[in-house]
């Protein structure tokens, strides 16, 4: 009988050993996956700090260009014509106050002047209009990029094309076309900054399954990608703009030949929605050089 209690004894004291050492499992197993989850949560903290802190970097780089853009149309644009267009008013009042009688004699200079100034205040619209978010999402991506084609064309001497196929409607929405468009001005200001190129071809398309492309070429210098990537700052210019790509969803494709030239794409799938107007019969392409 003592023996059959002792081994009931055992029994009951193995028993709760293994329940002990069961629950001990059970408890550290919770550490640990708490403790993985702690980690996890602050790995997770960090790469959202550091992501906000690259989207930020970016963001002032973006309105650092945009400010040394407007600084440089006022400097060597707006400041030189209407410096000009005031020496010569200047010119004409000192000849006007020594004879009075010979204002015919300054019509075709004042026909000229009223021409110069036309010509300013169409580069501060053209300007303003390109720097305007709400502008952007009035007229439409495909129109103003069509548009900062137009003044890229006014304010530089490259051959400016724009290739567009205007049969389409092109779903984007408003924060993409923002997104898009700002992507387009910054990749439009590299080529004009470090290309030497001569020319540019800025080519809008839809392709099968609603994908949209917006596809930006020069005949520039071009650039090794491999060792750009390695300079900090043109290596976080590209990031940023893959980043940018990511935040709405596009790919974003960068390709350069030394000596021949660069080309951007960015694709976007757009919403499953019809795209052909219906009073449109046949697709065609519009093509523009403002030379």
């Amino acid at each position: 009988m003592d023996n059959q209690n002792q081994e009931i004894l055992a029994i009951i004291i193995l028993g709760a050993l293994l329940a002990l050492l069961l629950v001990g499992f059970i408890v550290g197993m919770l550490f640990l996956y708490q403790k993985r989850q702690n980690e996890y949560k602050k790995e997770m903290a960090t790469m959202h700090e550091e992501y906000d802190q690259q989207i930020l970097r970016v963001q002032f780089e973006m309105q650092e260009a945009t400010l040394k853009e407007i600084a440089d149309k006022l400097h060597d644009g707006l400041k030189n014509n209407i410096v000009s267009i005031i020496q010569r008013l200047h010119l004409i009042g000192f000849h006007l106050s020594k004879n009075p009688q010979n204002v015919a004699n300054f019509a075709t200079e004042i026909d000229q002047i009223t021409l110069d100034l036309t010509g300013v205040k169409d580069e501060v619209r053209l300007t303003s209009h390109s720097l305007s978010p709400d502008r952007i999402t009035q007229v439409g991506l495909i129109d103003a990029i069509k548009f900062e084609a137009k003044r890229l064309a006014q304010i530089s001497s490259l051959k400016v094309n724009f290739d567009a196929d205007e049969t389409k409607e092109y779903y984007v929405g408003e924060t993409n076309s923002v997104y898009l468009f700002r992507m387009s001005q910054e990749i439009i200001g590299n080529v004009l900054t470090h290309s030497k190129a001569t020319q540019i071809n800025i080519h809008i398309s839809l392709l099968v399954g609603n994908i949209f492309v917006l596809e930006i070429k020069d005949n520039g210098i071009g650039f090794n990608i491999t060792d750009k990537k390695k300079n900090k700052n043109v290596g976080m210019g590209l990031a940023g703009m893959q980043k940018r790509a990511l935040q709405i969803g596009a790919d974003f494709n960068i390709s350069s030949t030394p000596n021949v030239g660069t080309s951007v794409t960015i694709k976007l799938p757009l919403p499953q929605v019809e795209n052909i107007k219906p009073d449109d019969n046949k697709e065609k392409q519009t093509k523009y050089s403002f030379d």
